[in-house]
C-alpha cells in the first residue's frame, strides 16, 4: 500500500508540469541537474568526478527533504543505518556504514565534521547549512583515525556582504514547537561580514507513563547556537573564526517491552523519568593565504562537552535500579595544509594534524533496595599527530590517485571502582598506557571513458583506534581494528545531464575487529573477530523536466563474521548485527503553477539482527514523508507528515535477562512550518 501511493505521487510529480496551465517553471527553472562542487578531498572539486562513492545534498535538497538532524541522513545515503539509543544528544548512536559497525562503547566507525573541525558526537541538531557530504569507505588518508567506514561533511553557511536573513516556525502534534532564525552581512563592505543562527525545539516527547498517566514523560528542549565572523583583508588572506554552542536538556524514558514497541504502543511504566544534560561549546579558527599556485590553511578547534544521562534501566514501576553516567570531553585539534591550486597535471595536497584530549567518564549504578552506589570513573588522556599527502596525475583520459598517512597516538588511562562490592563490582584502581600508530595507504584510478561516463577503482585502508575497558576488566587495552576497502564504481551523465546515475561494488576485509560483549548494562570490548562485507549502491538522480526532480538509492550488503568465538560459542559465518541487509530511499519534488511544491519519499530498511547468534531480528520496515506547500519570495508555508503510515519499528532492542526491551520509532507527526525570509 504505501509503496503504491508513493508512486502514484511521484507518478504526478512527474506528469503534472507538463499539464498544469500557468506553469512557469519553464522558463524561471533549470533544464539540468546541476553539479555540487564538494570539498571531500580538502580541495574544491565535482562530486562527479571524485573515484569514490559521495552522496551530496545542497540546501535546496536539506530544505526539500527536510532534514533537520544528522540522524535524518541515515534514512537516505545507501547502506548506511542508525541505531538510535535514546533521546537527542544522550549517547554515541550505533551506527552502520557497509556493514562496518560501532557499538555503545568504543570509538566511532565513521568521522563526522562540522566545517573541518572534528565533532565527537554526530547526534546534533542541523541549522542553516549550505551542504553536507557523505563519503563512504575508508577516509583514513586525509581524515585520519576513526574512519575507517567514511565522513560526514558538514559545511554552514558563510555571512555576505548583503544583509538577509530568515526565520522560520513549526508546531506538530505532541505539543512539538521548533522554531530557527539565521542572518546576517557585512560590517565592513567587503572586508568584514558576521552571521548568526540559532534554533529552539520543544516537545512533549511521544510516550505515555501508565504509572501517573503522564503523557510528558519524555518532554525535552534543544537549544543550538552558532556565531560566524569571516575577514578578508585582501584577496589572498582569509580568516574565519565560528563559534557553536549547544545545550539538550530532556527526559531519558524511552524504553518497553519489544512486543510493544511491535505492536506501535509507546506506553511505558516507570518510576523515574531520567534525564539527559548536554552542555557543548566549540571554537573554530579556520586562515587561509594563497600564494600563486599554492594555497595555506590551518584550522584551529577548541571543543569542550559535558554530558550527564541518567536511566531507570529495570524499566518498571519498582526503584530497582538506575544508570547514571557522565562524559566530559576537552579537546584542542590543529591542521596545517598545502594544496596546489593551479590547473596542471599533478594536483596535490600535503598537511599535518596534531590533536590532545582528555576524555573523563563515569558509570554510577544506583542499586536503592540495598542502598548501594557502584561508581566507576575512567580518565583518558591522548595526544596524537600525523603527518598525510594525496595527489591526482592526470594522463590524458586517466587520472591516478595515489596517497599516505602516518599517524601516531598516545594513550594514558586512569581508572577506579569504588563502593560496589556488595553488588559483584570489586573495588580497584590503576593505570593504563598504550600507543597507537597505523600506516594508512589509498590508491584509486578514475578514465574518463566518455565525456560523461567516468569508471574507478579504488583501494584503501582505514582504522579504528584501540582503547580501554571501563565497565567490565577495567583498564585492559583493545587494540586498533584495521580494514581494507576495495571499491570498482563509475559515475555518469547521460540524457544532456538530467539524468545522474552512479554506482559501486565493493568488498571489504577486517581485521582485529573490536567487538563488544554484552551483559547489559556492562559491556567489555575485545579484539576477537575478523569479518568481510561486500555489497552494491546506486544513486540516481532524474530531472525529466524543470521544476521537477526524482532521486533514489539502493544499497545492499552481506557482513558476517569470518572468525568470531566467545567462550563455547562459535558465530563464524553469522551477520554482523544492527547492519540491515539493504537500506532504500525513492522520492520527489515538484514545483508547479508559479508557487506550489510536493515532496514525498519512502525510505526503508532491509531485515536487522540484534545479537551476534542471529537469534533475534527486526524484519524489514518502510517509512514515508510527505511534504506540500506554498512558496514566494518572501515568505513559504509547508504542511507535512512523517512517517505518514505510522509504521512501527524499533530503532533499538536488546536483551537484559530473560526479557527483550527496545526502543519505538518516531510515530506519524503531522505539523505546519512557516518560513519568512528579509
Amino acid at each position: 500500500m504505501k509503496c503504491k501511493v508513493l508512486c502514484l505521487i511521484v507518478a504526478a510529480g512527474f506528469f503534472l508540469p507538463a499539464w498544469v496551465p500557468g506553469y512557469a517553471g519553464e522558463n524561471t527553472q533549470k533544464t539540468t541537474l546541476e553539479n555540487i562542487t564538494v570539498t571531500a578531498n580538502k580541495t574544491e572539486e565535482n562530486a562527479q568526478k571524485i573515484p569514490m562513492s559521495i552522496t551530496a545534498l545542497d540546501e535546496f535538497d536539506i530544505q526539500d527533504r527536510s532534514i533537520t538532524q544528522t540522524s535524518d541522513l541515515f534514512d537516505r545515503v545507501p547502506n548506511m543505518y542508525l541505531t538510535r539509543t535514546g533521546p537527542l544528544g544522550a549517547t554515541d548512536n550505533i551506527a552502520s556504514v557497509r556493514g562496518i559497525t560501532s557499538f555503545m562503547t568504543g570509538g566511532s566507525v565513521y568521522g563526522f565534521f562540522v566545517d573541518d573541525v572534528f565533532y565527537p558526537s554526530a547526534d546534533i541538531n542541523l541549522m542553516d547549512v549550505a551542504r553536507i557530504e557523505v563519503l563512504r569507505g575508508p577516509q583514513g588518508t586525509l581524515y585520519g583515525k576513526n574512519t575507517e567506514a567514511g565522513v560526514i561533511n558538514v559545511i554552514t553557511k558563510k555571512p555576505e556582504n548583503t544583509w538577509a536573513g530568515n526565520i522560520s516556525l513549526s508546531y506538530s502534534n505532541y505539543n512539538t514547537f521548533d522554531t530557527a532564525l539565521a542572518g546576517g552581512g557585512a560590517l565592513v563592505k567587503d572586508k568584514l561580514f558576521v552571521r548568526l543562527a540559532g534554533k529552539f525545539n520543544s516537545s512533549d516527547g511521544y510516550f505515555t507513563n501508565t504509572e501517573d498517566n503522564d503523557d510528558n514523560v519524555n518532554e525535552g528542549k534543544t537549544y543550538d547556537g552558532r556565531i560566524s565572523l569571516f575577514y578578508q583583508p585582501s584577496d589572498r588572506l582569509t580568516a574565519d573564526l565560528k563559534v557553536n554552542l549547544q545545550k539538550y536538556n530532556t527526559n531519558y524514558a524511552e524504553f518497553t517491552s519489544y512486543d510493544k514497541v511491535m505492536d506501535g504502543n509507546f506506553d511505558i511504566s516507570i518510576n523515574d523519568p531520567g534525564y539527559v544534560d548536554k552542555d557543548f561549546k566549540n571554537v573554530s579558527l579556520k586562515i587561509a593565504y594563497d600564494m600563486d599556485e599554492i594555497r595555506l590553511t590551518s584550522i584551529t578547534g577548541i571543543l569542550s562537552s559535558d554530558r550527564k544521562n541518567r536511566n531507570d534501566v529495570d524499566f518498571t514501576p519498582r526503584d530497582d535500579y538506575r544508570l547514571n553516567t557522565k562524559t566530559d570531553r576537552q579537546s584542542y585539534t590543529q591542521e596545517f595544509r598545502l594544496n596546489s591550486t593551479n590547473s596542471s597535471q599533478l594536483k596535490w595536497t600535503v598537511g599535518t594534524y596534531l590533536f590532545n584530549t582528555t576524555d573523563d567518564s563515569g558509570i554510577i549504578y544506583d542499586v536503592p533496595a540495598y542502598g548501594v552506589s557502584s561508581e566507576q570513573y575512567g580518565d583518558m588522556d591522548s595526544k596524537g599527530a600525523a603527518v598525510y599527502g594525496q595527489a591526482d596525475y592526470t594522463m590524458g583520459d586517466l587520472v591516478v590517485t595515489a596517497g599516505l598517512r602516518y599517524e601516531y597516538e598516545r594513550k594514558n588511562y586512569d581508572y577506579l571502582w569504588k563502593n560496589g562490592d556488595l553488588i559483584g563490582y570489586t573495588p580497584s584502581a590503576g593505570s593504563s598506557e598504550k600507543n597507537f600508530e597505523a600506516l594508512l595507504p589509498k590508491f584509486a584510478l578514475t578514465y574518463e571513458l566518455t565525456e560523461n561516463f567516468r569508471p574507478y577503482a579504488s583501494v584503501a585502508k582505514g582504522f579504528k583506534s584501540g582503547g580501554f575497558n571501563l565497565s567490565s576488566n577495567p583498564g585492559t587495552a583493545y587494540d586498533s581494528e584495521y580494514t581494507w576497502n576495495y571499491e570498482l564504481g563509475f559515475k555518469s551523465e547521460l540524457a544532456h545531464n538530467r539524468i545522474q546515475l552512479n554506482a559501486a561494488l565493493f568488498y571489504i576485509s577486517w581485521e582485529d575487529l573490536q567487538v563488544e560483549q554484552p551483559s547489559y548494562p556492562d559491556y567489555v570490548i575485545d579484539n576477537a573477530a575478523e569479518a568481510t562485507s561486500k555489497g552494491v549502491e546506486v544513486e540516481l538522480r532524474i530531472r525529466p523536466l524543470p521544476g521537477v526532480d526524482l532521486y533514489g538509492s539502493l544499497g545492499y550488503v552481506d557482513a558476517t563474521f569470518d572468525e568470531y568465538t566467545n567462550g563455547t560459542a562459535d558465530y563464524s559465518g553469522k551477520n554482523i548485527p544492527n547492519s540491515p541487509s539493504h537500506t532504500y530511499s525513492i522520492g520527489s519534488t515538484c514545483r508547479f503553477l508559479d508557487h506550489w511544491m510536493v515532496n514525498a519519499e519512502l525510505n526503508g530498511a532491509g531485515t536487522i539482527y540484534y545479537t551476534a547468534d542471529n537469534n533475534k531480528s527486526q524484519g524489514s520496515y518502510q517509512v514515508v514523508n510527505v511534504k506540500a506547500g506554498y512558496e514566494t519570495d518572501r515568505f513559504d508555508l509547508y504542511l507535512w507528515a512523517r512517517n505518514l503510515f505510522d509504521e512501527a519499528y524499533a530503532t533499538r532492542a536488546f536483551q537484559m535477562g530473560s526479557d527483550w526491551w527496545a526502543r519505538n520509532g518516531d510515530p506519524l507527526t503531522v505539523g505546519l512550518t512557516f518560513r519568512y525570509r528579509f
